[in-house]
């Protein structure tokens, strides 16, 4: 799944699978990129200030992700180029359940998870306002997680088995091996 569009209310489960993943791309021009990408989803809802613990959820469970994802530039700093890339072996960005026997239970990956990626500050826009900030979100397994209330335990049985390697001259870098 590249983009989770459920609606308030709406729960997506993914249960019992599998995904052998070849994702290359190269940002080159300057533009803002905002980038998600995961071996079994990209973007998976965001928790709202209304969210619903037990209803407004992305579950993924019992799920193995294998192959790799890289995502470069230019070799030198492109002036202009912005981007906010959140990068997963299993999920880019998600809203996890938090709901008993939901959440990120039974999950493993080796996806190997490559960023090369430079920028240069634009002359037009400040260095460290929050529009211009430039971020690059790794996880082995999630690359930003986002939950709403912690009412159980909603991330067990996770295991990364992969390979990280991270080189980038963006403002904000956070880099984890399974979160």
């Amino acid at each position: 799944i590249g983009l989770d569009s459920a609606v308030a209310g709406m729960s997506v489960k993914i249960m019992n699978s599998s995904a052998n993943v070849d994702m290359k791309d190269s940002l080159k021009v300057a533009g803002l990129y905002s980038y998600y990408a995961g071996g079994i989803l990209g973007y998976g809802s965001s928790c709202g200030s209304g969210s619903d613990n037990d209803k407004d959820f992305f579950s993924i469970t019992d799920v193995t992700s294998t192959g790799s994802i890289g995502l470069s530039a230019s070799g030198k700093a492109v002036e202009g180029l912005h981007a906010q890339a959140y990068l997963g072996g299993v999920a880019g960005r998600v809203c996890l359940a938090q709901a008993k026997n939901m959440g990120f239970v039974n999950v493993s990956s080796t996806v190997d998870i490559k960023s090369h990626v430079k920028t240069a500050v634009d002359a037009n826009r400040p260095e460290n306002g929050s529009e211009s900030r430039d971020s690059l979100y790794v996880g082995g397994l999630i690359g930003f997680l986002q939950v709403a209330t912690i009412k159980t335990d909603i991330l067990s049985n996770l295991s990364y088995g992969g390979k990280i390697d991270v080189e980038d001259s963006l403002n904000c870098s956070a880099v984890g091996g399974i979160v």
